[in-house]
């Protein structure tokens, strides 16, 4: 299982970008249904990007603001 972990954790970012073939993406979604260390680093990962974004979107609020 570690070695489907580890394959599946390295398809994680591309999964997110939806850059994956529909069998990679399948196989990341099956294994995220059964796997929670991999679906507590997916979910790590969402909440990052997630984060990332509402910052964002503060930055250019605060530029329009300046300006």
């Amino acid at each position: 299982m570690k070695n489907k972990c580890d394959i599946v954790q390295d398809l994680l970012f591309g999964y997110k970008d939806n850059t994956l073939k529909q069998g990679s993406k399948e196989l990341v979604e099956e294994h995220l249904k059964m796997c929670r260390d991999c679906k507590n680093t997916w979910e790590q990962l969402h909440k990052e990007e997630k984060e990332k974004e509402e910052e964002k979107v503060e930055i250019d609020y605060l530029k329009n603001v300046k300006k």
